[in-house]
């Protein structure tokens, strides 16, 4: 399905070659979830960018479901994007001025298929945004767009889906929506999906993962369905131990401030004693010293008397 032949990138930095992508063999089978992995500067969105031939390589050759796309010209190219392959951004590329229904309609009409509102309608039911098809995207929430760029991805039946970084902008629990919804519409579609992150929870849910370091692939092999951290592979198992750590983390705080309180009050009659005796003495030393100014007085008045 995906073919890559001693395929690299090389940029010019400062008069210099930088080497992005360093000659890479690699396979992807039709129908497959492979998720490529790697810190940032790996050449993982680099990768994604030259399959979707919206990058061409510096040398090697790069073919999808049979085409070579390296030899193609930018019509070309658009028609083969049209045709073959869908994108997630990690940024949602939402256009502002259009609904959720008419984003995900717009490449449906670009390509003149009849029927576009009745599919877009089906795709935003499937990903749950039925009620909120006439929204705008300001209107609706990170993980309410990402659903929409989902949607919008899956709208042509692509038999390639491309995704890079896309719970980047998200927080873990819609992240794990978002992975989910891509599995489901990837296993309904029949679709090829190549998925781009960094984290290993993520890559967990695809069945094979490729890692890149330093532009170059170190590591190619069947996912184990088990994140590096022991948290599950779907994201739902993770996200039951979060809330369970979360739960007894905020148990212990929870304890912890009710020994404090329990304390409180204890301390405070402590307080509120030693200020009464303090008061008691202060109260037991006035008189005290006042006796010998009488007493002094008396002395006086008894001087003069003598005299």
């Amino acid at each position: 399905m995906i073919s890559l032949r001693k395929v690299s990138k090389v940029l010019s930095s400062g008069g210099q070659p930088l080497t992005v992508l360093h000659p890479v063999q690699l396979d992807i089978q039709r129908g497959e979830f492979a998720a490529v992995m790697g810190p940032s500067g790996s050449g993982k969105s680099t990768l994604l960018g030259l399959i979707a031939g919206l990058d061409s390589p510096s040398s090697g050759e790069i073919q999808v479901n049979g085409q070579a796309i390296t030899g193609m010209n930018e019509d070309q190219l658009a028609r083969f994007r049209s045709d073959t392959i869908g994108f997630v951004f990690q940024s949602f590329q939402l256009i502002p001025s259009l609904t959720a229904l008419e984003n995900v309609q717009v490449p449906l009409e670009i390509r003149g298929e009849t029927g576009a509102a009745k599919r877009a309608k089906e795709l935003l039911s499937q990903v749950g945004l039925e009620a909120r098809s006439h929204h705008y995207p300001v209107q609706l929430s990170g993980g309410e767009q990402q659903r929409v760029a989902v949607a919008r991805a899956f709208a042509c039946r692509p038999l390639v889906l491309l995704a890079d970084e896309p719970t980047g902008n998200l927080d873990s629990a819609t992240g794990a929506l978002i992975i989910k919804l891509l599995q489901q519409l990837h296993e309904e579609e029949g679709t090829t999906l190549v998925l781009v992150t960094h984290d290993p929870e993520i890559a967990a849910a695809a069945k094979r993962v490729i890692k890149l370091r330093d532009g170059r692939v170190v590591e190619d092999a069947p996912s184990n369905g088990k994140p590096s951290t022991g948290k599950s592979a779907t994201g739902k198992d993770s996200l039951k131990t979060t809330v369970k750590k979360t739960t007894v983390k905020k148990t212990a705080v929870q304890k912890s401030a009710k020994k404090e309180t329990v304390k409180k009050p204890a301390s405070k009659p402590a307080a509120k004693k030693a200020s009464q005796t303090i008061s008691r003495k202060s109260a037991a030393k006035k008189p005290s010293a006042k006796k010998p100014t009488a007493k002094k007085a008396s002395t006086s008045k008894t001087t003069r008397s003598k005299a």
